[in-house]
């Protein structure tokens, strides 16, 4: 039997890091539980990775987003040495051009969606090198909007869906819409150029395709995706599309703690949208870049950009389809967010109240997450008793939702509450969580 090899870079990262096999797995096991992710690893574990024993994904990805946070500089997967496993070829760079876009989208999704894979689809990283940035196509796609009428429905659907009940039951189906609507712009562009509408509408779904696929869990995919979503937009020549995509990418950086790659992707974003760009979309962006900006602790600047996205908000003309508006709720829920990373929760309370407001209660998995955050800012001002009473509402809503943040925010109502079980509240809401599930095989 062959003798693996010793893990030299991670050996060395916990040295730098001052870190012990435990600490590791103690800091793995809490990053995966804010993902929604019930881990039980523990030094034993880390001793194995150590001698050359190679975890599943989404692990790699989680050791060494703790050990960027922790060391304050960037480290890869194959930085600690866990760069390794099955993963798609076919999707390791950044792809160009609508015809290569295409082709790499539909062999990703053909891959993703092979059962040999297992659940995931194919093992992929997460990459925080590249920052795409816009440049408009060689040439102009023609415009045929009926054509795109059945892909725009699709989009409007699983939009309206992810809101209401979480991406958890929407992958198939998103990945044989986009593998039909790809499969036919292929057909369209080998006999000539595919038009701008139906790029657009496909690159939207193809968005929405990262969005379920990030809420699964599987980040370095879903990455994958926003990327051909990026290069779809850009062969239809709409960069307002691109700056969209690219804000949520951002947005994927900052959850993972690489502020810097957060940072050069919501600008990037403001730059391809220009000076010129709509109302509604400089709202999103500059409530993206206010979430950057209060991560890093530039709270004054944070708000100010907030202020300026309501009133980019404000005079945004009714809108509809899910790309072509910014919800009020939506923006009064960012302010809720930047709030509380200042440490202003009551503020962020009133926020928050506002965004849930103006959510229609079919909107199971925006209106439990909501509650989950006002839950937590009343019990970080002592309003337990008003922390219960959104605790329970959140689990009003749960059952309707699969979605591993909800996931993640079940498991901090269990964290959370735990330390009250002599309030007779809190203790009738632990009673309610539903038991956690077993965790499964990474």
């Amino acid at each position: 039997m062959p003798t693996r090899e010793r893990n030299r870079p991670l050996t060395e990262l916990l040295a730098a890091a001052g870190w012990s096999g435990g600490d590791l797995a103690r800091a793995v096991n809490r990053r995966g539980r804010d993902r929604g992710l019930r881990l039980r690893y523990d030094r034993t574990s880390v001793a194995h990775w150590l001698t050359g024993s190679m975890p599943r994904p989404p692990v790699p990805e989680l050791v060494a987003a703790v050990l960027t946070e922790h060391l304050g500089r960037t480290v890869t997967p194959a930085d600690a040495g866990l760069g390794g496993g099955r993963r798609d070829d076919t999707t390791a760079r950044p792809v160009t051009g609508a015809r290569d876009a295409l082709e790499h989208l539909v062999a990703l999704c053909r891959r993703d969606d092979m059962p040999a894979y297992g659940e995931g689809g194919p093992a992929t990283p997460y990459v925080w090198t590249h920052v795409p940035q816009w440049s408009p196509p060689d040439s102009a796609s023609p415009h045929a909007p009926l054509a795109a009428a059945p892909v725009r429905e699709m989009v409007d659907w699983f939009a309206r869906m992810l809101q209401q009940h979480g991406g958890g039951h929407l992958r198939g189906g998103l990945l044989g819409g986009v593998v039909d609507g790809a499969g036919r712009l292929l057909v369209a562009a080998s006999s000539g150029a595919a038009d701008h509408c139906r790029l657009v509408a496909t690159a939207q779904l193809v968005h929405l395709l990262g969005d379920v696929t990030e809420d699964a869990c599987r980040s370095g995919l879903a990455q994958r995706y926003y990327w051909h979503a990026l290069a779809l937009a850009r062969a239809a020549g709409d960069s307002r599309q691109y700056a969209i995509t690219l804000r949520v990418l951002s947005v994927q950086a900052l959850r993972r703690g690489h502020l810097d790659h957060a940072q050069a992707l919501i600008d990037a974003g403001l730059r391809a949208l220009g000076p010129g760009g709509d109302a509604a979309t400089r709202s999103f962006l500059f409530a993206g870049r206010a979430e950057v900006l209060s991560r890093r602790g530039r709270y004054d600047e944070a708000l100010g950009l907030l202020d300026e996205a309501s009133a980019h908000q404000a005079e945004a003309p009714p809108q509809e389809g899910p790309f072509a508006h910014y919800s009020l709720a939506a923006l009064q829920y960012q302010h809720g967010a930047v709030r509380i990373a200042a440490g202003r929760h009551e503020e962020a309370i009133t926020w928050l109240d506002a965004s849930l407001a103006r959510r229609p209660p079919s909107e199971h998995r925006a209106v439990a997450l909501t509650h989950a955050r006002i839950a937590r800012s009343h019990l970080a001002t002592g309003g337990l008793d008003a922390a219960c009473r959104h605790w329970s509402a959140f689990l009003e809503h749960y059952p309707q939702v699969d979605s591993a943040a909800a996931r993640a925010a079940l498991d901090a109502a269990r964290r959370d509450l735990t330390p009250y079980l002599h309030h007779a509240r809190a203790r009738e809401v632990l009673r309610r969580l539903p038991r956690p599930a077993p965790a499964p095989p990474l």
